[in-house]
């Protein structure tokens, strides 16, 4: 290997990465087609080069893998925080609809002349027997299970002692029986602000649910009271208020109670025992 050899071999990496003149290039190549040792050189070089380049290509391509996961990743996420939020703002739109709904039809809401008030105790039993009282046609009943407990005529009222099968009168009572929902959660509510403040306390929960079998929207707040809504006329169909001294709920639903509940029962095996004039 002489002098020119070792000029070419220093001048092959430039010449493989075309960075050499044209003159540089042309002696180059006269250079290598004569000299067997530094084409070996040139070839091996150029081989070593293509292994480098196929290297740094399959390098690429991985980044280029990870770069396309990471993105597709960061999207689900950035997608799944936005279906969150959209959840929750449309959640947070139908309960204040609701709400807002219902503060309006129910605030100092009189619930009229014909309406049923049922009272539970809380036990196993408490839906089989409970006290129901019927309004109507100025007219009154109480019941308890299938037994009588009050009746009122428009005049006289009745009281019956179950256990000895007795009953006595008080008469020319006036009877009122017209009451006023104090619906407790709406009554610091001033306008629909203090409305959307309750939803973001949370001190109105509402749930799409149904009382025997009726599609209500049922709303709850943090002292016992649970409201079922109308859903069509967003009344306060149903308020049950728990006394937690007493164990007890209270159901008022506003209904057109049927002239027949409200009828004078039969009380012929009944004894009267008293009459309060």
């Amino acid at each position: 290997m002489n002098k020119k050899c070792n000029i070419v071999i220093d001048l092959l990496p430039t010449y493989i990465e075309n960075m050499t003149s044209s003159e540089t290039n042309k002696f180059i190549e006269e250079h290598l087609k004569n000299c067997k040792d530094c084409n070996k050189i040139y070839m091996n070089m150029t081989e070593e080069l293509k292994k480098e380049e196929i290297t740094d290509s399959e390098i690429l391509k991985e980044i280029k893998k990870y770069k396309n996961k990471t993105i597709f990743i960061k999207a689900i996420i950035i997608l799944f925080i936005l279906i969150v939020i959209g959840i929750n703002i449309v959640n947070l739109g139908f309960r204040y609809y609701i709400a807002s709904n219902a503060f309006k039809k129910n605030i100092n809401y009189d619930i009229g002349n014909n309406y049923t008030i049922e009272e539970y105790d809380q036990n196993i039993e408490r839906y089989e027997f409970h006290t129901t009282t019927y309004f109507g046609y100025g007219k009154m009943k109480k019941m308890y299970g299938n037994k009588l407990l009050e009746f009122y005529d428009g005049k006289d009222h009745y009281y019956f002692n179950n256990d000895n099968m007795t009953y006595y009168i008080e008469k020319n009572v006036s009877l009122n029986n017209n009451i006023n929902i104090d619906i407790e959660m709406f009554q610091n509510v001033k306008n629909y602000f203090d409305v959307f403040k309750l939803i973001l306390r949370n001190d109105i929960k509402i749930t799409n649910s149904g009382f025997r079998e009726e599609s209500y929207y049922l709303m709850k707040n943090d002292t016992n009271e649970i409201i079922y809504i109308d859903k069509d006329t967003f009344f306060a169909d149903i308020v049950l208020k728990a006394n937690i001294e007493h164990d007890k709920e209270y159901r008022i639903t506003q209904s057109n109670v049927g002239w027949r509940l409200v009828e004078m029962p039969d009380i012929s095996s009944y004894t009267l025992i008293e009459k309060n004039y």
